[in-house]
């Protein structure tokens, strides 16, 4: 997720630096123009950047809990920061491929019989459901023939919905032998998807996203 919402990130300030270096479009905006692709653009920027970094404290934060010092070198060892700080896509394609990160099964058992744990996942599922509705109505909005002066972004570059789900079954899922009591296990809300495009290229980034 954290990855995602990065290169969301990345595509928003590409898309953003465009508008800025066209001149077309800087006059469109002198003479009176809305620009409100640019605006909506600017709003999942800064949204994405919320949700990113609201994901990476409480993940800090639970990884703190666990006082498992093979997790805690990830924080110490600036993992997220290195993740946060990519500019481009291939750039955070290399820190991803560079780290190989598993939890191990002693701090899972910790983390699973967490309460706190399980109000963060619930927090971060709803609001990765407002996150992802707040995609599918721009895509809806945008996806159409625009006949502009100024260079228009194609549909393939604009930013996309986390195409995921956050509970404590899928936390753990790669950890068969930890048992966890049922009273710990709650259900958190579905992630509305009302449209999925994967134009994204193909990368291990997955990999390191299905552990967290």
């Amino acid at each position: 997720m954290i990855i995602k919402l990065q290169e969301n990130i990345i595509k928003c300030e590409k898309i953003l630096k465009d508008f800025e270096d066209d001149s077309i479009y800087k006059t469109y905006k002198m003479l009176g123009g809305k620009g409100r692709f640019e605006n909506s653009i600017r709003d999942i920027s800064i949204n994405s950047i919320n949700l990113r970094n609201k994901i990476i404290v409480d993940i800090e934060a639970t990884i703190r809990a666990t006082n498992n010092k093979d997790l805690i070198n990830i924080i110490e060892n600036n993992y997220f920061n290195q993740i946060t700080n990519a500019a481009s896509q291939e750039s955070l394609i290399r820190i991803v491929n560079l780290n190989s990160i598993s939890i191990p099964p002693t701090a899972m058992n910790i983390i699973s019989q967490d309460d706190k744990v399980i109000n963060f996942i619930n927090s971060i599922s709803s609001n990765i459901t407002n996150y992802n509705n707040q995609i599918s109505d721009f895509r809806q909005l945008w996806n159409r023939f625009k006949l502009t002066f100024y260079t228009f972004p194609p549909i393939q570059v604009y930013p996309e919905i986390l195409d995921g789900q956050i509970n404590l079954i899928n936390l753990i899922q790669s950890h068969t032998n930890i048992v966890i009591p049922n009273s710990k296990v709650k259900s958190v809300p579905v992630i509305s998807q009302k449209t999925k495009v994967s134009n994204s290229p193909k990368s291990n980034a997955q990999n390191i996203t299905n552990k967290f």
